[in-house]
């Protein structure tokens, strides 16, 4: 009872989207990871283990699988067991955000969205962990000290898709002062002397900790929604990591109180087999080269 009472804090749907917006949102997550082993297979394709090979095709087809209502439990407990073994084979190299979609499959295979209880259960509980790892994370930042500083960040420009966002952040001295380390046992100090650069480091930690509390409190939740959103999006633009942008968008928008999943299952059906295409005709020669993962 108590428990109940403490998650019906994330409670807010219009009544009579529940249903929708839980199948909706199972959809896009099905569709994420089924293109997402085809964006991570296409840049190693030559060198892929025949374990991947496998894995590839097999995930995809358990994806598509899923959506179809009557077997969707089973075949995502089928995907769950297929993303659970290539993150233990990839271990501990597979992505944060791997888990986060094996914890989701997981969910989806033990709650029936059929059932008003548990789909009320569904929601609270995804909408929980989202606000979890924006406040954890930020928790973590600042227990680490390393965003103080600027250092995290700052170490961060040995990724060329950092480079040109964090250049706009400092004088271009101390920009080239990092960009010259090499990562090398007695580099450093990798401490940065910017102020605007220090107050975006610091702000990460900030922000990630209050939007978990905004997206709790039902009159901010709205416009937390959007912010968490431009916040994501501010940081894939740097990291490219677009699919942990699309998992983490697609729970974010469960916070609405109304269904935008199921109008974004068709595009999203459309953009995903685009980016593949794009990704292979990049890594074929065809088109000038793009990364993203």
């Amino acid at each position: 009872m108590w428990l109940d009472q403490q998650l019906a804090a994330f409670d807010g749907d219009t009544l009579g989207t529940e249903r929708s917006k839980v199948l909706g949102y199972q959809a896009i997550l099905l569709l994420v990871i089924g293109a997402e082993y085809w964006v991570r297979a296409i840049p190693r394709w030559d060198t892929l283990t025949p374990f991947f090979l496998v894995s590839v095709p097999l995930a995809s087809f358990l994806c598509v699988a899923a959506l179809y209502r009557p077997i969707r439990r089973p075949a995502f407990a089928l995907v769950a067991l297929a993303h659970g073994t290539v993150i233990a084979r990839e271990f501990p190299a597979a992505g944060n955000h791997a888990y986060l979609e094996l914890l989701l499959c997981g969910l989806c295979t033990l709650i029936d969205p059929d059932e008003p209880d548990e789909r009320r259960l569904f929601l609270r509980t995804v909408r929980y962990l989202v606000v979890l790892v924006f406040v954890y994370s930020g928790i973590q930042k600042a227990v680490h000290g390393y965003y103080f500083d600027g250092q995290f960040l700052a170490h961060s420009l040995w990724m060329e898709t950092f480079r040109p966002v964090l250049a706009l952040l400092m004088p271009a001295d101390e920009y080239a002062r990092l960009a010259a380390f090499s990562r090398e046992v007695g580099d450093g100090p990798y401490a940065v002397r910017s102020t605007f650069f220090l107050l975006v480091s610091n702000g990460v930690w900030i922000v990630e900790i209050l939007l978990g509390v905004l997206l709790v409190v039902r009159r901010t939740r709205t416009l937390a929604v959007f912010a968490a959103i431009a916040f994501v999006a501010a940081i894939e633009v740097a990291a490219r990591e677009v699919f942990f942008g699309f998992i983490y968008t697609n729970s974010l928008l469960l916070f609405l109180p109304g269904d935008v999943h199921h109008r974004l299952v068709v595009p999203m059906a459309i953009l995903l087999p685009v980016l593949i295409a794009v990704l292979a005709l990049a890594h074929g020669g065809v088109i000038p080269m793009v990364r993203f993962h």
